[in-house]
């Protein structure tokens, strides 16, 4: 049996030693022992939760990442993202959000993106509204990136690209080495 619970405490502060990991054979848990007011992702934390090996210093890790961008689209029927998601790195998915309206040369204002590169699964699938705040999250069957990958925005048929900005992020884990002998 596996049991979620949701806390909001009161105002505080928390460190490491506030933190107990506890697990069975049936849950893990997270209890924290200091009183704090809210947790939020912003600008102050990296895109990045690793677990690590204390044994080896903490030096060696699976990380879960997200790479972000802000990608206005080039004047052209593709247009790539520089996220460089590592080869050898698992693919987990995308979200998107059209931050500035997506329009094409023959208006049909329409776009598709996939994985380019180490891998060619599809994310948002071909005909995609380009009208602002149009929203795509796609999770994929984790699979390894065989090169360096990227994100491939694509306009429809013979189309070009006029204008546009997407937001994107993309997920994946990779692994951390360890430290030298």
């Amino acid at each position: 049996m596996i049991r979620t619970f949701g806390y909001v405490p009161p105002s505080g502060s928390i460190s490491a030693a506030d933190i107990a990991f506890v697990a069975t054979t049936d849950i893990v848990s997270i209890n924290v022992q200091a009183a704090i007011e809210e947790v939020r992702a912003n600008t102050d934390f990296d895109d990045i939760i690793t677990i690590t090996n204390s044994v080896e210093g903490n030096v060696a890790g699976m990380n879960t990442q997200s790479v972000r961008e802000l990608h206005t689209l080039a004047a052209a029927t593709t247009s790539d993202t520089t996220i460089d998601i590592p080869s050898g790195a698992i693919l987990l998915g995308a979200s998107f959000n059209v931050d500035t309206a997506v329009t094409t040369s023959a208006a049909s204002n329409t776009w598709d993106a996939d994985f380019v590169g180490g891998s060619a699964t599809a994310l948002v699938a071909a005909g995609a509204a380009g009208a602002q705040n149009t929203k795509g999250n796609k999770l994929v069957v984790p699979e390894l990136a065989a090169a360096q990958t990227n994100i491939q925005f694509a306009a429809p048929g013979a189309e070009t690209f006029t204008a546009g900005v997407i937001e994107v992020i993309a997920y994946y884990m990779d692994l951390t080495g360890l430290a030298d002998a």
